[in-house]
């Protein structure tokens, strides 16, 4: 999925791992400065849950209502104050 976000265009998606209990969650990705990264906070222990959460996501991103900033070189979403 691509979202507009101001003058920039982020390409998301959900993708999948397996932790080290054995245990597959899916999280909302972004591509950004070339590498695909998980977005912080943003794990599901259901694939259906994860796409919901990227449209909506993508949707409050495209509105100007949250960003994505980075902290410790990990993306993470955040709500816009004021």
């Amino acid at each position: 999925m691509l979202a507009v976000v101001k003058d920039d265009i982020l390409e998301m998606n959900v993708m999948s791992r397996v932790k080290d209990s054995g245990e597959t969650v899916w999280s909302v990705s972004v591509r950004r400065g070339g590498h695909i990264q998980s977005i912080v906070g943003t794990e599901c222990s259901f694939e259906g849950t994860a796409e919901i959460l990227l449209k909506d996501l993508a949707a409050d991103l495209a509105n100007g209502t949250w960003e994505i900033g980075t902290m410790n070189g990990r993306p993470y979403a955040r709500p816009l104050v004021g």
